[in-house]
């Protein structure tokens, strides 16, 4: 009798999707978390945060069907979806942390570098106070013979 009403099959939607228990949820954010070493200093406390986060969701689409009568699915799917995003934007984020840190450490090392070279030029400078003092002493009594002889030569 089916066949008969095709229009009957194409407008049904039949609700496969159960909750997952907070426990299941945790347990397979773990497994997939230490499936790559990842690093994270509070790995339990992400691993909580995964799950609550997943079980507001449902919670949140449950008020919002109850309000809107409008049906938000909320699949085991995309709770993997949210651990390969994770997964994703921390790498990605380490990536662009690793570079900043290069970056910075790589300034630092050229401050020490200048800090370097100017201590060797103030030593220079401090070598060469006695000649620089020697030097202007002789041009300044080269400037006074030179104004002699200029007065001299206009003279004559």
């Amino acid at each position: 009798r089916l066949r008969m009403f095709p229009s009957l099959v194409n407008c049904c939607t039949i609700d496969w999707f159960a909750e997952w228990p907070a426990d299941a949820l945790y347990n397979v954010a773990k497994q997939q978390m230490t499936l790559e070493d990842q690093g994270l200093d509070n790995l339990e406390g992400v691993l909580t945060m995964f799950s609550v986060a997943h079980k507001s969701v449902e919670e949140s689409a449950l008020r919002f069907f109850a309000e809107l009568k409008r049906k938000i699915y909320v699949t085991p799917t995309s709770y993997l979806e949210l651990l390969s995003s994770f997964k994703k934007i921390l790498a990605m984020k380490r990536t662009e942390v690793g570079t900043q840190r290069k970056r910075y450490q790589n300034g630092l090392d050229k401050l020490a570098e200048a800090e370097v070279i100017v201590a060797h030029l103030e030593d220079d400078i401090k070598a060469m106070q006695p000649v620089i003092e020697r030097t202007s002493k002789e041009v300044s009594e080269m400037m006074v013979v030179i104004t002699k002889d200029r007065e001299a030569a206009a003279v004559t």
